[in-house]
Protein backbone atom coordinates (compact mmCIF):
# COMPACT_ATOMS: atom_id res chain seq x y z
CA UNK A 1 0.00 0.00 0.00
CA UNK A 2 1.32 3.45 -0.83
CA UNK A 3 0.91 5.98 1.97
CA UNK A 4 -0.68 9.22 0.88
CA UNK A 5 1.08 12.33 2.05
CA UNK A 6 -0.98 14.50 4.34
CA UNK A 7 0.20 17.70 2.63
CA UNK A 8 0.00 17.48 -1.15
CA UNK A 9 1.58 20.52 -2.71
CA UNK A 10 0.22 21.78 -6.02
CA UNK A 11 1.51 25.01 -7.53
CA UNK A 12 -1.17 27.63 -8.17
CA UNK A 13 -1.10 31.10 -9.65
CA UNK A 14 0.93 33.15 -7.16
CA UNK A 15 -0.95 36.02 -5.57
CA UNK A 16 -4.34 34.95 -6.92
CA UNK A 17 -7.10 36.69 -4.99
CA UNK A 18 -9.82 34.78 -3.21
CA UNK A 19 -13.52 35.02 -4.05
CA UNK A 20 -15.74 37.38 -2.07
CA UNK A 21 -16.57 34.63 0.44
CA UNK A 22 -13.43 32.95 1.78
CA UNK A 23 -13.51 29.69 3.75
CA UNK A 24 -11.88 29.36 7.16
CA UNK A 25 -10.39 26.19 8.70
CA UNK A 26 -9.37 26.14 12.37
CA UNK A 27 -7.14 23.19 13.31
CA UNK A 28 -6.22 21.60 16.59
CA UNK A 29 -3.93 23.97 18.44
CA UNK A 30 -5.69 27.06 17.11
CA UNK A 31 -3.88 27.37 13.78
CA UNK A 32 -6.12 29.03 11.19
CA UNK A 33 -6.02 28.66 7.39
CA UNK A 34 -8.02 30.88 5.04
CA UNK A 35 -8.69 30.03 1.42
CA UNK A 36 -11.01 27.96 -0.77
CA UNK A 37 -12.05 24.69 0.87
CA UNK A 38 -13.13 21.47 -0.82
CA UNK A 39 -14.67 18.74 1.34
CA UNK A 40 -14.41 15.00 0.77
CA UNK A 41 -15.27 12.10 3.00
CA UNK A 42 -12.97 12.38 6.02
CA UNK A 43 -10.86 15.10 4.39
CA UNK A 44 -10.65 18.89 4.00
CA UNK A 45 -8.64 20.35 1.10
CA UNK A 46 -7.84 24.08 1.18
CA UNK A 47 -6.30 26.24 -1.57
CA UNK A 48 -4.21 28.89 0.18
CA UNK A 49 -0.90 30.76 -0.11
CA UNK A 50 -0.15 29.26 -3.51
CA UNK A 51 -0.44 25.62 -2.42
CA UNK A 52 -3.11 23.00 -1.77
CA UNK A 53 -3.11 21.50 1.73
CA UNK A 54 -5.09 18.47 2.90
CA UNK A 55 -6.14 17.82 6.51
CA UNK A 56 -8.07 14.87 7.99
CA UNK A 57 -11.52 15.77 9.29
CA UNK A 58 -10.63 14.82 12.88
CA UNK A 59 -7.90 17.50 13.00
CA UNK A 60 -10.35 20.30 12.06
CA UNK A 61 -12.10 21.87 15.04
CA UNK A 62 -14.00 24.56 13.14
CA UNK A 63 -14.99 25.11 9.51
CA UNK A 64 -16.66 28.35 8.41
CA UNK A 65 -17.59 28.42 4.72
CA UNK A 66 -18.20 31.59 2.78
CA UNK A 67 -16.94 34.06 5.38
CA UNK A 68 -17.17 37.61 4.05
CA UNK A 69 -13.74 39.16 3.51
CA UNK A 70 -14.88 42.43 5.08
CA UNK A 71 -15.69 40.54 8.27
CA UNK A 72 -12.26 38.90 8.21
CA UNK A 73 -10.63 42.29 7.70
CA UNK A 74 -12.52 43.87 10.59
CA UNK A 75 -11.64 40.91 12.81
CA UNK A 76 -7.94 41.13 11.92
CA UNK A 77 -7.70 44.89 12.47
CA UNK A 78 -10.17 45.41 15.32
CA UNK A 79 -7.52 45.91 18.02
CA UNK A 80 -5.11 48.09 16.01
CA UNK A 81 -4.27 51.61 17.08
CA UNK A 82 -5.76 53.91 14.46
CA UNK A 83 -2.58 55.96 13.91
CA UNK A 84 0.01 53.18 14.32
CA UNK A 85 1.33 52.66 10.78
CA UNK A 86 3.62 49.79 11.81
CA UNK A 87 0.68 47.91 13.36
CA UNK A 88 -1.26 48.16 10.09
CA UNK A 89 1.80 46.91 8.20
CA UNK A 90 2.14 43.88 10.51
CA UNK A 91 -1.57 43.20 10.04
CA UNK A 92 -0.99 43.19 6.28
CA UNK A 93 1.80 40.61 6.66
CA UNK A 94 -0.46 38.43 8.80
CA UNK A 95 -3.29 38.62 6.26
CA UNK A 96 -0.90 37.77 3.41
CA UNK A 97 0.30 34.67 5.28
CA UNK A 98 -3.34 33.57 5.58
CA UNK A 99 -3.75 33.76 1.80
CA UNK A 100 -5.77 37.02 1.76
CA UNK A 101 -3.74 39.05 -0.72
CA UNK A 102 -6.57 41.53 -1.34
CA UNK A 103 -7.06 42.25 2.35
CA UNK A 104 -3.31 42.50 2.88
CA UNK A 105 -3.21 45.19 0.18
CA UNK A 106 -5.95 47.10 2.03
CA UNK A 107 -3.91 46.96 5.24
CA UNK A 108 -0.76 48.21 3.45
CA UNK A 109 -2.73 51.06 1.89
CA UNK A 110 -4.10 51.99 5.32
CA UNK A 111 -0.53 51.92 6.64
CA UNK A 112 0.51 54.37 3.91
CA UNK A 113 -2.44 56.62 4.74
CA UNK A 114 -0.85 56.95 8.22
CA UNK A 115 2.76 57.14 6.98
CA UNK A 116 3.16 57.88 3.28
CA UNK A 117 6.91 57.09 3.46
CA UNK A 118 6.57 53.64 5.06
CA UNK A 119 9.10 51.88 2.85
CA UNK A 120 8.21 48.29 3.78
CA UNK A 121 4.55 48.83 2.93
CA UNK A 122 5.53 50.40 -0.39
CA UNK A 123 7.74 47.41 -1.16
CA UNK A 124 4.93 44.96 -0.37
CA UNK A 125 2.75 46.84 -2.86
CA UNK A 126 5.45 46.38 -5.51
CA UNK A 127 6.67 49.98 -5.52
CA UNK A 128 10.28 51.18 -5.79
CA UNK A 129 11.92 54.48 -4.79
CA UNK A 130 13.55 56.00 -7.88
CA UNK A 131 15.29 58.81 -6.02
CA UNK A 132 12.39 61.22 -6.37
CA UNK A 133 9.14 59.32 -5.91
CA UNK A 134 7.66 55.86 -5.40
CA UNK A 135 6.92 54.19 -8.74
CA UNK A 136 5.90 50.77 -10.03
CA UNK A 137 8.55 48.27 -11.12
CA UNK A 138 7.72 48.87 -14.80
CA UNK A 139 8.09 52.64 -14.37
CA UNK A 140 11.36 52.18 -12.51
CA UNK A 141 12.91 49.94 -15.17
CA UNK A 142 11.71 52.20 -17.98
CA UNK A 143 13.29 55.16 -16.19
CA UNK A 144 16.59 53.28 -15.97
CA UNK A 145 16.64 52.88 -19.76
CA UNK A 146 15.46 49.28 -20.02
CA UNK A 147 13.24 48.25 -22.93
CA UNK A 148 10.29 45.86 -22.65
CA UNK A 149 10.55 43.11 -25.27
CA UNK A 150 8.46 39.94 -25.39
CA UNK A 151 7.13 40.38 -21.86
CA UNK A 152 10.56 40.94 -20.25
CA UNK A 153 12.80 43.95 -19.63
CA UNK A 154 16.15 44.08 -21.44
CA UNK A 155 18.97 46.50 -22.02
CA UNK A 156 18.48 48.38 -25.30
CA UNK A 157 20.21 46.74 -28.26
CA UNK A 158 21.35 43.77 -26.15
CA UNK A 159 24.29 45.74 -24.72
CA UNK A 160 26.06 44.34 -21.73
CA UNK A 161 25.47 46.12 -18.44
CA UNK A 162 28.33 48.52 -17.68
CA UNK A 163 30.71 47.61 -14.89
CA UNK A 164 30.01 49.59 -11.76
CA UNK A 165 32.84 51.15 -9.80
CA UNK A 166 35.31 48.95 -11.63
CA UNK A 167 38.28 50.91 -10.30
CA UNK A 168 37.58 50.03 -6.67
CA UNK A 169 38.28 46.70 -4.98
CA UNK A 170 35.00 44.92 -4.08
CA UNK A 171 35.85 44.76 -0.36
CA UNK A 172 36.66 48.49 -0.22
CA UNK A 173 33.51 49.39 -2.13
CA UNK A 174 31.36 47.21 0.13
CA UNK A 175 32.84 48.79 3.25
CA UNK A 176 32.22 52.26 1.83
CA UNK A 177 28.61 51.47 0.96
CA UNK A 178 27.96 49.87 4.35
CA UNK A 179 29.36 52.87 6.22
CA UNK A 180 27.31 55.31 4.15
CA UNK A 181 24.10 53.34 4.66
CA UNK A 182 24.71 52.88 8.41
CA UNK A 183 25.32 56.60 8.91
CA UNK A 184 22.13 57.49 7.02
CA UNK A 185 20.03 55.00 9.01
CA UNK A 186 21.51 56.19 12.32
CA UNK A 187 20.96 59.87 11.49
CA UNK A 188 17.31 59.32 10.62
CA UNK A 189 16.66 57.23 13.74
CA UNK A 190 18.24 59.90 15.93
CA UNK A 191 16.50 62.96 14.45
CA UNK A 192 13.50 61.82 12.36
CA UNK A 193 13.93 65.04 10.39
CA UNK A 194 12.84 65.46 6.77
CA UNK A 195 16.41 66.12 5.64
CA UNK A 196 17.62 62.93 7.33
CA UNK A 197 14.80 60.99 5.68
CA UNK A 198 15.80 62.32 2.26
CA UNK A 199 19.42 61.34 2.90
CA UNK A 200 18.33 57.87 3.96
CA UNK A 201 16.21 57.42 0.84
CA UNK A 202 19.12 58.44 -1.37
CA UNK A 203 21.48 56.08 0.46
CA UNK A 204 19.02 53.24 0.08
CA UNK A 205 18.54 53.94 -3.60
CA UNK A 206 22.25 53.55 -4.26
CA UNK A 207 24.09 51.89 -1.37
CA UNK A 208 21.44 49.37 -0.32
CA UNK A 209 20.68 48.24 -3.88
CA UNK A 210 24.35 47.81 -4.73
CA UNK A 211 25.01 45.85 -1.53
CA UNK A 212 22.10 43.54 -2.36
CA UNK A 213 23.58 42.98 -5.82
CA UNK A 214 26.91 42.05 -4.22
CA UNK A 215 25.07 39.73 -1.82
CA UNK A 216 23.04 37.84 -4.43
CA UNK A 217 25.30 37.95 -7.49
CA UNK A 218 28.83 38.57 -6.25
CA UNK A 219 31.29 36.00 -7.68
CA UNK A 220 33.34 35.62 -4.48
CA UNK A 221 31.90 34.15 -1.25
CA UNK A 222 33.94 36.53 0.92
CA UNK A 223 32.51 39.55 -0.90
CA UNK A 224 28.97 38.21 -0.51
CA UNK A 225 29.56 37.63 3.20
CA UNK A 226 30.90 41.18 3.61
CA UNK A 227 27.82 42.55 1.83
CA UNK A 228 25.57 40.62 4.23
CA UNK A 229 27.49 41.97 7.22
CA UNK A 230 27.27 45.53 5.88
CA UNK A 231 23.49 45.29 5.44
CA UNK A 232 23.08 43.85 8.91
CA UNK A 233 25.38 46.41 10.50
CA UNK A 234 23.33 49.21 8.94
CA UNK A 235 20.08 47.73 10.27
CA UNK A 236 18.63 47.84 6.74
CA UNK A 237 15.07 46.48 6.90
CA UNK A 238 14.76 46.57 3.12
CA UNK A 239 17.37 43.80 2.93
CA UNK A 240 15.27 41.24 4.85
CA UNK A 241 14.10 39.23 1.83
CA UNK A 242 17.49 39.15 0.02
CA UNK A 243 19.21 38.13 3.26
CA UNK A 244 16.69 35.35 3.87
CA UNK A 245 17.24 34.09 0.32
CA UNK A 246 20.99 34.14 0.81
CA UNK A 247 20.68 32.46 4.23
CA UNK A 248 18.99 29.39 2.77
CA UNK A 249 20.17 29.17 -0.84
CA UNK A 250 23.75 30.44 -1.09
CA UNK A 251 26.23 27.69 -1.97
CA UNK A 252 28.76 28.99 0.59
CA UNK A 253 28.30 28.12 4.26
CA UNK A 254 30.22 31.28 5.15
CA UNK A 255 27.69 33.44 3.28
CA UNK A 256 24.71 31.60 4.79
CA UNK A 257 26.03 32.16 8.30
CA UNK A 258 26.82 35.82 7.59
CA UNK A 259 23.30 36.35 6.26
CA UNK A 260 21.70 34.86 9.38
CA UNK A 261 23.93 37.01 11.61
CA UNK A 262 22.90 40.06 9.57
CA UNK A 263 19.23 39.25 10.08
CA UNK A 264 19.82 38.92 13.82
CA UNK A 265 21.63 42.28 13.82
CA UNK A 266 18.68 43.95 12.07
CA UNK A 267 16.48 42.59 14.86
CA UNK A 268 13.09 42.54 13.14
CA UNK A 269 11.01 40.18 15.36
CA UNK A 270 8.79 38.91 12.51
CA UNK A 271 11.75 37.60 10.51
CA UNK A 272 11.06 33.87 11.13
CA UNK A 273 7.88 34.15 9.06
CA UNK A 274 9.99 35.12 6.02
CA UNK A 275 11.53 31.61 6.08
CA UNK A 276 8.20 29.75 5.74
CA UNK A 277 8.24 29.46 1.91
CA UNK A 278 11.68 27.80 2.11
CA UNK A 279 10.27 25.13 4.45
CA UNK A 280 8.24 23.78 1.50
CA UNK A 281 11.22 23.68 -0.86
CA UNK A 282 11.94 20.40 -2.65
CA UNK A 283 15.63 20.62 -1.75
CA UNK A 284 16.40 19.14 1.67
CA UNK A 285 19.44 21.39 2.19
CA UNK A 286 17.31 24.51 1.72
CA UNK A 287 14.68 23.26 4.16
CA UNK A 288 17.29 22.38 6.76
CA UNK A 289 19.05 25.75 6.43
CA UNK A 290 15.71 27.53 6.91
CA UNK A 291 14.82 25.46 9.99
CA UNK A 292 18.22 26.13 11.57
CA UNK A 293 17.98 29.86 10.83
CA UNK A 294 14.51 30.12 12.38
CA UNK A 295 15.86 28.64 15.60
CA UNK A 296 18.38 31.47 15.98
CA UNK A 297 15.61 33.99 16.70
CA UNK A 298 14.25 32.26 19.82
CA UNK A 299 10.94 34.15 19.93
CA UNK A 300 7.21 33.51 19.47
CA UNK A 301 7.25 33.68 15.63
CA UNK A 302 9.97 31.00 15.62
CA UNK A 303 7.84 28.74 17.85
CA UNK A 304 4.81 29.30 15.63
CA UNK A 305 6.78 28.48 12.46
CA UNK A 306 7.95 25.20 14.01
CA UNK A 307 4.41 24.31 15.12
CA UNK A 308 3.13 24.99 11.60
CA UNK A 309 5.83 22.66 10.31
CA UNK A 310 4.63 19.90 12.63
CA UNK A 311 1.04 20.46 11.45
CA UNK A 312 2.08 20.06 7.83
CA UNK A 313 4.16 16.92 8.47
CA UNK A 314 1.92 15.08 10.92
CA UNK A 315 -1.70 14.00 11.17
CA UNK A 316 -4.26 11.43 10.05
CA UNK A 317 -5.14 10.19 6.61
CA UNK A 318 -8.30 9.42 4.61
CA UNK A 319 -10.05 6.07 4.58
CA UNK A 320 -8.78 3.73 1.86
CA UNK A 321 -8.56 0.08 0.77
CA UNK A 322 -5.75 -2.43 1.23
CA UNK A 323 -5.33 -5.64 -0.77
CA UNK A 324 -3.93 -8.63 1.13
CA UNK A 325 -3.19 -11.60 -1.10
CA UNK A 326 -1.11 -12.81 -4.01
CA UNK A 327 -1.13 -12.61 -7.80
CA UNK A 328 0.15 -15.21 -10.26
CA UNK A 329 0.65 -14.95 -13.98
CA UNK A 330 -0.15 -17.73 -16.46
CA UNK A 331 -0.55 -18.21 -20.22
CA UNK A 332 -4.26 -18.55 -20.87
CA UNK A 333 -4.20 -18.60 -24.70
CA UNK A 334 -2.17 -17.99 -27.83
CA UNK A 335 -2.86 -15.38 -30.48
CA UNK A 336 -1.65 -16.79 -33.79
CA UNK A 337 0.13 -14.26 -35.98
CA UNK A 338 0.56 -15.27 -39.63
CA UNK A 339 3.37 -13.79 -41.70
CA UNK A 340 4.94 -14.77 -45.05
CA UNK A 341 6.66 -18.11 -44.62
CA UNK A 342 6.05 -18.10 -40.83
CA UNK A 343 3.41 -18.67 -38.17
CA UNK A 344 3.96 -17.07 -34.75
CA UNK A 345 2.11 -17.97 -31.53
CA UNK A 346 1.83 -14.80 -29.40
CA UNK A 347 1.03 -15.78 -25.77
CA UNK A 348 -1.85 -14.06 -24.01
CA UNK A 349 -0.93 -13.65 -20.32
CA UNK A 350 -3.59 -13.73 -17.62
CA UNK A 351 -3.31 -12.85 -13.90
CA UNK A 352 -4.86 -14.91 -11.15
CA UNK A 353 -5.53 -12.92 -7.96
CA UNK A 354 -6.22 -14.59 -4.65
CA UNK A 355 -6.85 -12.76 -1.34
CA UNK A 356 -9.10 -10.12 0.20
CA UNK A 357 -9.66 -6.35 -0.15
CA UNK A 358 -10.00 -4.79 3.30
CA UNK A 359 -11.26 -1.40 4.44
CA UNK A 360 -8.40 0.58 6.02
CA UNK A 361 -7.94 3.87 7.88
CA UNK A 362 -4.56 5.56 8.19
CA UNK A 363 -4.64 6.74 11.79
CA UNK A 364 -1.51 8.89 11.83
CA UNK A 365 1.23 9.99 9.48
CA UNK A 366 4.37 11.29 11.17
CA UNK A 367 6.61 12.53 8.39
CA UNK A 368 9.77 14.60 8.35
CA UNK A 369 11.73 14.34 5.15
CA UNK A 370 14.98 13.66 7.03
CA UNK A 371 16.02 12.80 10.56
CA UNK A 372 18.09 15.99 10.61
CA UNK A 373 14.97 18.13 10.14
CA UNK A 374 13.18 16.32 12.95
CA UNK A 375 16.13 16.90 15.29
CA UNK A 376 16.28 20.62 14.47
CA UNK A 377 12.53 21.20 14.92
CA UNK A 378 12.07 19.41 18.23
CA UNK A 379 15.46 20.42 19.65
CA UNK A 380 14.90 24.13 18.96
CA UNK A 381 11.31 23.97 20.22
CA UNK A 382 12.52 22.62 23.56
CA UNK A 383 15.21 25.29 23.78
CA UNK A 384 13.06 28.27 22.76
CA UNK A 385 9.87 27.31 24.58
CA UNK A 386 11.83 26.09 27.64
CA UNK A 387 9.61 22.99 27.78
CA UNK A 388 10.90 19.44 28.09
CA UNK A 389 8.64 17.39 25.83
CA UNK A 390 9.54 14.30 23.76
CA UNK A 391 9.80 14.18 19.97
CA UNK A 392 6.06 13.51 19.85
CA UNK A 393 3.82 15.65 17.61
CA UNK A 394 0.75 14.95 19.76
CA UNK A 395 2.52 16.26 22.86
CA UNK A 396 3.64 19.46 21.14
CA UNK A 397 0.28 20.14 19.50
CA UNK A 398 -1.46 19.67 22.86
CA UNK A 399 1.04 22.06 24.47
CA UNK A 400 0.43 24.61 21.71
CA UNK A 401 -3.33 24.39 22.12
CA UNK A 402 -2.94 25.18 25.81
CA UNK A 403 -0.24 27.85 25.57
CA UNK A 404 -0.26 29.28 22.03
CA UNK A 405 -2.78 32.08 22.62
CA UNK A 406 -1.04 33.18 25.84
CA UNK A 407 2.38 33.27 24.16
CA UNK A 408 1.00 35.34 21.29
CA UNK A 409 -0.54 37.87 23.70
CA UNK A 410 2.75 38.19 25.56
CA UNK A 411 4.65 38.61 22.30
CA UNK A 412 2.32 41.31 20.97
CA UNK A 413 2.38 43.11 24.33
CA UNK A 414 6.18 43.10 24.31
CA UNK A 415 6.33 44.21 20.67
Amino acid sequence: MTARRIATLVLLLAGASLPAGADVLVLEGGLTWVGVVEKEEGLYRIHTQGVVLEFPAESVVDYRPGVDEDDLYREATADLAEKDADAWFRAGLALARRGLAGLARRAYETCLARDADHRLAREQLGQIWDGKAWVSLDEYLAGKGFVREGGSWNLPGGDEAPAENGSAEPSDRIAELGLRLAEAVRAYRDTREAAARATLMAARDEASEELVRHLLRGPEPKARARAAAALGGAGELMALKPLVKSAVADASEEVRKASVEALLAIGYPQTPYYFEPALLHRNQAVRLAALEAVGRFANFPAIQVYVRTIHLRYGGGPRANIFVGSQSGYIRDYDVQVAPNATIADPVVGILSEGAVLDAKVLWIDEFITIEERVVVYGNLRRIAKVELPDDPKAWLAWWEENGARLEREFRKGA
